[in-house]
């Protein structure tokens, strides 16, 4: 099995994504896991991180959806919910300033690995000004 700083340096920093993060640091990578019961209440991540900014947040799914129950990902962008529970191996990426939380988990287990990037571009919205030009 190849290590899994391997495995998210391709993701990160290979086409697609790293025209959507603009990737300039991996930073911070995390593994966590929730038990029935386990959740994360709402809550924004920490703009720096090591002495490095963190403009993106992710989370790589280990588990496979049917190994657990609940322990969806949710967002918040502005009122606009989102509910995300991928597949293994997945990855999902959220502004560091996004309103979010991991639901209660109802039965198994959920194993993710979580991380920052620090981007080339470091504000949201000239992220999104970049990303909307390159897909046209």
């Amino acid at each position: 099995m190849q290590p899994v700083i391997e495995i998210l340096s391709r993701k990160i920093f290979a086409s697609p994504i790293k025209d959507y993060v603009f990737s300039k640091n991996l930073i911070s990578i995390r593994a966590n896991s929730y038990s029935k019961g386990e959740s994360y209440d709402w809550h924004v991540d920490s703009p720096h991180l090591d002495q490095k900014r963190t403009d993106i947040s992710f989370t790589l799914f280990i588990s496979d959806p049917d190994d657990y129950d609940g322990g969806e990902l949710g967002t918040d962008d502005k009122g606009r919910l989102i509910s995300v529970k991928l597949d293994a191996g997945s990855i999902f990426f959220y502004s560091t300033g996004m309103l979010h939380r991991v639901k209660e988990i109802r039965h198994g287990n959920r194993h993710c690995i979580v991380g920052w990037v620090e981007s080339l571009v470091p504000e949201d919205l000239s992220r999104r000004f970049w990303q909307t030009f390159a897909q046209s």
